[in-house]
């Protein structure tokens, strides 16, 4: 049984809901759990759009486009999570593109491996670069972000 607030479901693609597809689910950290990786909350900030999943040498790279308001949170070298899968933003391009490299591990264990050109997806962004730009945008007189 899948139990979701308002604020997700009107975010997340809706492909996301159909019987029978795979999703990635994992343990939440607690405040007390020891820190190895990213800091990702499991919130969907909005959906992106595979462009390419390419081989390199035995890793792989994938290439999303995302919208304008995730790609202002995109921190070059910090972390993003597609489809639950938290990665390291490689690079970030023209055009809202931004690079990902997924080790075979990855790959081997998690939805990516079903990942095509034009495949959509839940996005993530950076928790530290939504904080600052929060934060900025505050500091400017804004009220949001």
């Amino acid at each position: 049984m899948f139990t979701g607030i308002i604020e997700c479901i009107g975010t997340v693609k809706r492909a996301s809901f159909a019987p029978g597809r795979l999703v990635n689910l994992e343990r939440a950290a607690t405040l007390s759990t020891a820190l190895g990786g990213h800091l990702v909350q499991g919130h969907v900030d909005g959906v992106g759009t595979v462009q390419s999943f390419l081989r390199r040498s035995q890793d792989w790279i994938v290439s999303v486009r995302v919208s304008n308001d995730i790609f202002k949170m995109v921190v070059p070298k910090g972390s993003i999570a597609m489809d639950g899968i938290s990665l390291t933003v490689m690079e970030a391009e023209r055009g809202n593109v931004v690079k990902a490299t997924i080790v075979p591990f990855t790959r081997e264990h998690t939805i990516v491996n079903q990942y095509r050109a034009g495949t959509e997806i839940n996005i993530e962004a950076d928790i530290i670069g939504k904080y600052v730009l929060a934060y900025m945008g505050r500091s400017a007189g804004k009220t949001t972000p």
